[in-house]
């Protein structure tokens, strides 16, 4: 059965915020910061970087917008190592890409209208070619699990199939993608749109387990959760007590608007930025769930991250250096506990260009996997 993305939401772009209560805030507790242990400046040069994995102990792997995914070593300027997979500025028909996800051999990103992008990461050497695969789903993450994709994003609400918002396929087969267990599904096309436009572009995350169990944060509502592979909750976590929650219902605000968001971080975006506090990622540290969580109100702006320990979740502050008004975190981390984090953009373009920041953070006392 073929699946259409959502009409009007699938060309949409949206700043994918949650809006925070409008009382006025008060003053910030002090939060105990991250252990910096590296920093480095990037200079994207052709587009910016918006996603980032460990490579291996001493390198990354960074997904540049029009640029592909290079590894990069992480000494000062972040030198290129390789290239594993090209972007639209190295094969013409490759669309902007926006997330990335790796296996155990595969190394895979995708655009936000779900044109997916992959190759197997070579032994030695840079990557030239790559295979370029189209579902009908519209793509907020995804991830590998094994040999397959695990994709948070949504499709139409007709012939049945809609209201689903996790999906798992292979990227080398012709089938169409199957709904995966683990979200509720949507009962009505009025909240297929409501979620649709919460997700928006560029939010909603989740990250995976070698063993099939997922974090995810669909975008649309102030939880997190932890799901096994065959669908089962394992934990949930309210964001509310970091100022994550519901927003206002978005309306007008498609394919008409769309010059008002893309590639350029304008009024309307540092508006909505500024008085909201949103997830900019998940990942797992260790075997531990974490998110990124940039908290604002009219004070301005902080990144936290947040460890989803059983007991009681701890919260560290992120010292970031000076960042664009639509400045995105991403991360990930290791099995050692070592973070890296990039400080992407929630939208981009070709001219996005501007000097960019990763950051190797530890945490104290990370509780054993």
């Amino acid at each position: 059965m073929k699946l259409k993305p959502f009409g009007m939401l699938a060309g949409l772009v949206v700043l994918a915020a949650l809006r925070t209560s409008a009382a006025e805030p008060g003053p910030r507790e002090k939060i105990a910061a991250v252990t910096v242990e590296k920093r480095f400046a990037y200079d994207p040069k052709t587009s910016a970087a918006l996603d980032v994995r460990w490579a291996g102990r001493d390198s990354i792997y960074l997904l540049r917008h029009r640029d592909g995914v290079t590894e990069n070593r992480l000494t000062p300027g972040l030198p290129w190592i390789r290239s594993v997979l090209p972007g639209g500025n190295q094969i013409a028909k490759v669309q902007g890409q926006t997330s990335m996800a790796l296996s155990r051999d595969v190394i895979a990103s995708a655009s936000v209208s779900s044109q997916f992008v992959w190759a197997k990461i070579p032994t030695s050497g840079s990557t030239t070619d790559a295979q370029i695969r189209r579902h009908d789903v519209s793509v907020s993450d995804f991830d590998f699990v094994g040999d397959d994709i695990l994709l948070l994003g949504y499709a139409g609400y007709g012939d049945g199939m809609g209201g689903t918002f996790l999906w798992t396929g292979s990227l080398e087969s012709n089938e169409d993608l199957q709904t995966s267990p683990g979200l509720e599904k949507a009962s009505s096309g009025a909240e297929v749109e409501r979620r649709g436009t919460f997700m928006g572009y560029l939010a909603g995350s989740l990250r995976a387990l070698p063993n099939g169990d997922r974090v995810v944060f669909p975008g649309y509502d102030n939880e997190v959760r932890l799901v096994s592979s065959a669908g089962k909750e394992k934990a949930h976590w309210d964001l509310a007590q970091f100022g994550v929650a519901p927003g206002e219902k978005l309306t007008g605000v498609f394919t008409t608007d769309q010059k008002r968001f893309h590639g350029q971080a304008t009024a309307f975006v540092q508006e909505w930025l500024s008085a909201s506090s949103i997830v900019d990622d998940v990942l797992f540290v260790g075997k531990t769930p974490a998110l990124i969580v940039r908290e604002s109100n009219r004070a301005g702006s902080r990144w936290l991250l947040v460890l989803l320990e059983t007991d009681r979740p701890r919260v560290f502050s992120i010292p970031v250096g000076p960042a664009t008004g639509d400045a995105r975190l991403r991360a990930d981390g290791n099995q050692d506990g070592d973070i890296v984090i990039l400080v992407g953009r929630r939208q981009s373009n070709s001219q996005s260009v501007e000097k960019q920041e990763v950051l190797v953070v530890s945490v104290p006392n990370l509780l054993p996997n």
